[in-house]
């Protein structure tokens, strides 16, 4: 060995700028699956919102059509729900105790379906229901189940105590070739039980 030679450098900045990096990037990751939850739940019930709705529609008649093109037939149906006379609520209680029926009537809907069923509030009294695996007769059957249900709860809020009713449309993919033949289905026949 004639002789030895060697540099040397201070990394310490680029360690810790490495590790605020790694530090800024989860922080990142987790604000963007908050922004995908609020984007696509709906902040007073808990419940998927009416965007999420359609896109899981079109989702699961993808689902349907490419088993059929396997041999499998399959089949899912649609509740549309709607409180009857939600704005009265409103108008005599405020929109507090109408916040308070909104609530619990979509814990109601979350703690009677199944895992496989998923729902939504598409809209300020109205919600939906995705029966998957389910035909008409079973959806309607889910739907009564449903209605019963709330019609037999207390809304208790304070001191007071509210009966509520729901109007239902089912509809199946059976009965239709699209989704927006789907929703406008069973929300004609959400407005013939309304009457």
């Amino acid at each position: 060995i004639i002789g030895t030679w060697g540099t040397s450098r201070n990394i310490t900045p680029l360690k810790r700028a490495e590790e605020e990096l790694q530090r800024l990037n989860r922080e990142l990751q987790e604000a963007n699956q908050l922004l995908e939850i609020l984007s696509t739940r709906d902040s007073l019930s808990g419940l998927y919102n009416h965007r999420h709705f359609f896109d899981s529609l079109n989702v699961q008649k993808n689902i349907e059509l490419r088993q059929k093109d396997h041999g499998v037939e399959t089949e899912f149906s649609i509740l549309l729900l709607d409180i009857d006379h939600f704005k009265t609520v409103n108008d005599t209680y405020g929109h507090l105790v109408g916040d308070f029926v909104i609530k619990n009537i979509s814990e109601l809907f979350t703690k009677s379906t199944r895992l496989i069923d998923t729902c939504y509030r598409i809209g300020g009294d109205e919600f939906a229901i995705l029966l998957v695996n389910t035909d008409l007769k079973s959806a309607f059957n889910v739907g009564e189940k449903l209605r019963k249900l709330v019609e037999d709860t207390d809304f208790i809020i304070n001191e007071l105590s509210l009966k509520i009713t729901l109007s239902i449309g089912c509809a199946s993919s059976h009965e239709t070739e699209t989704m927006k033949e789907l929703v406008t289905l069973a929300d004609s026949r959400l407005y013939c039980a309304k009457e």
